[in-house]
């Protein structure tokens, strides 16, 4: 993850990353648009291999990502970091919303009590998947439980975003869930391909090639 190149050069950004993966070097620091170009990429390239090996990577969470850096005027559920998730770092035991946002430490984590903290709200001040693909998958479900007035809004207004969100649902199903103890099942997978026809000779081939070893 980088922080705007802009806002570091002009010394406002709001992050402090306590997180180590993190960096500033031009070679991986990307402006507004090259992260839009880049979502938009990943968005592109990975329903052509999710047929043929497991990408936990939503498609409604890059395309909300593509959204946000191209400033588009969709719906935004925001970060569940600081409600949901927090990080704790290693070398102290100290526990932050997330590993971005550095300034806002919480404490010890052993002395850490939920229920007593502040709720932060949804933020959108990063791209880091760990607690964003989370977020927007989980998203839809709490608005049925806390407004579902909201959540029939949301799908009139934005219908891409929920498209892409049950195809994600449907995809993490025929991926076991990412249990890495399983073989992925790919005659499970294959109906994720661009050509669902030609993807099923494939696994026919593969399963026989497979069985002969």
């Amino acid at each position: 993850m980088s922080i705007e190149s802009e806002k570091i050069e002009t010394g406002t950004a709001e992050l402090a990353p306590v997180y180590a993966a993190t960096a500033t070097d031009a070679l991986v620091r990307f402006s507004r648009l090259e992260k839009a170009a880049l979502f938009q990429a990943l968005k592109t390239v990975i329903p052509e291999f999710r047929n043929q090996v497991r990408i936990f990577s939503p498609l409604c969470a890059l395309y909300r990502l593509c959204c946000q850096y191209n400033n588009a005027k969709t719906p935004q559920h925001g970060c569940r970091g600081g409600n949901d998730f927090y990080f704790i770092a290693a070398q102290d035991g100290n526990t932050y919303p997330c590993g971005y946002r550095g300034r806002e430490n919480l404490g010890k984590f052993w002395d850490l009590k939920i229920a007593d903290k502040v709720r932060f709200s949804n933020c959108r001040q990063c791209d880091w998947e760990c607690f964003i693909d989370p977020s927007e998958l989980f998203a839809p479900l709490l608005d049925v439980a806390k407004n579902p007035v909201r959540l029939g809004m949301q799908i009139i207004t934005d219908p891409q975003f929920y498209r892409l969100w049950q195809e994600d649902l449907r995809y993490y199903r025929a991926c076991d869930y990412f249990n890495g103890r399983r073989q992925p099942d790919l005659k499970a997978l294959s109906r994720f391909g661009r050509h669902y026809g030609s993807q099923k000779t494939d696994w026919v081939a593969r399963r026989k090639r497979q069985s002969a070893i």
